[in-house]
């Protein structure tokens, strides 16, 4: 059993592994809080995560090498890849839209410290598995769908704050206006769910790492939101108050284009001055770290090896997600159920995109919900011609019910910017097809978003030369990512190939 003095050395190797398998997951990570997307709240649990991992130094754990605890940290591991395949698959571009990349961060981190430290540190550890949850803001989606309601109870305060103040004023949602005329709007980027729930996870760690009672740690968490939302309250006050006498620019530029970032720092800086007043401490450690590193030898091979170990799965992690920034990411809070979208035209949009396939395309019908095109190439015949059918949606699905045919078989392939293509073999009628679908996103803003449905199809009994399945890209994790897929969901894969001109269709989309 390895010296405790080489729990440094496992902390460290914990630290380095976990860096170079979450590098491309922080790489699609928005840096900023953004006011217009709650959801962007979760850079900060990634990034508070790396110290998480260096307050473990608290506990009293120690590298401890077993084998047995190798093949369970690569077995946690495999199971990772195989749910990262199959779900990034499955899910598409949704994929990234929910972050489900991040939310396996736990199966990283898990197969890391057992493989490092052994399952007997797992109940030491497991506040850290925990927190890693909330890199992806897919549990707290919920809470975030809220921010509407929670804009317009703060618009309620400020209404009644100014009829308080004798200015005779009207609103309408979040729009509050005066008599002469001018308004103000306290809107969902005033009171961003997000922002309160970052500062959240940001005190969370510092938690752990004071020495004190669990109740001890709640409450100073608990006092911390009540600080910051009573900070951001008085915010939206003064600004009111520059609004009433001084007018909106007055109080757009004095207050509201800075103060937002002020109280959140300030709300920090007051609840670390203050941690002792709620009966917490920093412990000291009881040997020096200083001390341990300089007497410290690298002559154990079993602690080589198992490092080598932990690095090498990290490597691996990275391989499956150094294409990540290719990925189309829809923001997570536009994927709702209660959306009110508009009609868009999507037709020239379309059109566009299959002019890019080099086909001459032909309208065969169009209606208010979607359109029907011929795609046949110049040196194609009649009957290889190949069909689109497009419609769009306002909501996402993995599956679709657009032609009425029993699938014989059914197989999805990865495409290098996230989209995955579902090619089919199906019967209408007395005829047999070759069908792909894919679904990719049309156009985003900060409230709706729409989702264009594509599907392919040709007849199978043609002439006509197929792509080769795994000729869309040259990257090896893709490959692997869809046979996971496919053998899992299908149990029955081949390399049939894919329609050609739906490749280059989707892969155009971005």
């Amino acid at each position: 059993m390895a010296n405790k003095k080489t729990k440094i050395l496992g902390i460290f190797v914990l630290f380095v592994a976990f860096l170079i398998a979450s590098i491309n997951s922080m790489g699609i990570t928005n840096l900023s809080i953004l006011d217009t997307d709650p959801a962007t709240y979760v850079i900060v649990v990634m990034l508070m995560l790396f110290l998480f991992i260096l307050f473990l130094g608290k506990e009293d754990i120690e590298f401890e090498y077993k084998s047995k605890n190798i093949i369970f940290g690569v077995l946690v591991f495999l199971v990772y890849l195989i749910l990262l395949s199959y779900l990034r698959a499955s899910l598409s571009f949704e994929f990234f839209s929910y972050r489900i990349d991040a939310l396996l961060f736990p199966l990283l981190l898990l197969s890391f410290i057992i493989t490092i430290f052994g399952i007997s540190s797992l109940r030491k550890l497991f506040p850290i598995i925990i927190y890693s949850v909330f890199a992806s803001p897919f549990l707290l989606l919920p809470l975030l769908n809220l921010n509407a309601g929670f804009a317009n109870v703060n618009a309620n305060i400020i209404y009644n704050f100014v009829r308080a103040l004798g200015v005779n004023a009207s609103k309408v949602g979040l729009v509050i206006t005066s008599a002469s005329g001018s308004s103000i709007t306290i809107s969902t980027t005033c009171v961003s769910l997000g922002t309160f729930i970052a500062f959240v996870m940001f005190l969370i760690p510092l938690a752990y790492l004071y020495d004190g009672k669990l109740k001890n740690k709640i409450y100073w968490i608990f006092s911390g939101i009540v600080l910051i939302v009573a900070l951001n309250l008085l915010r939206m006050l003064s600004i009111t108050l520059v609004w009433v006498y001084y007018g909106i620019n007055s109080a757009a530029s004095l207050f509201h284009t800075f103060a937002g970032q002020i109280i959140f720092y300030a709300a920090i800086i007051i609840m670390v001055l203050l941690y002792y007043k709620y009966g917490l401490a920093i412990g000291k450690s009881k040997k020096s770290i200083l001390k341990d590193i300089k007497t410290f030898k690298f002559t154990d091979k079993d602690i080589f090896i198992t490092c080598l170990v932990v690095v090498f799965l990290a490597i691996i992690a990275f391989g499956f997600s150094y294409n990540y920034s290719n990925a189309v990411i829809v923001p997570s809070t536009l994927l709702k159920s209660n959306l009110q979208i508009s009609q868009i035209p999507v037709y020239q949009y379309v059109l566009s995109n299959m002019e890019n396939s080099r086909s001459n395309v032909i309208v065969i019908e169009n209606t208010p919900g979607g359109a029907l095109f011929s795609l046949g190439a110049s040196n194609l015949t009649s009957n290889q011609s190949i069909f689109a059918l497009v419609n769009y949606t306002h909501q996402l699905s993995n599956s679709y019910n657009v032609l009425s045919y029993n699938s014989s078989a059914k197989h999805h392939y990865l495409l290098r910017n996230g989209i995955t293509l579902t090619a089919q073999t199906a019967y209408s009628g007395n005829y047999l097809f070759d069908v792909n679908y894919f679904s990719a996103p049309y156009e985003l803003n900060s409230t709706s978003a729409t989702i264009v449905d594509y599907v392919l199809f040709r007849e199978q009994n043609s002439s006509a030369i197929y792509c080769n399945a795994f000729n869309y890209s040259s990257d090896a994790p893709e490959y692997i990512e869809s046979y996971i897929y496919n053998l899992i969901d299908s149990g029955n894969y081949n390399n049939k190939g894919l329609i050609c001109q739906s490749y280059l269709i989707a892969s155009s989309i971005k």
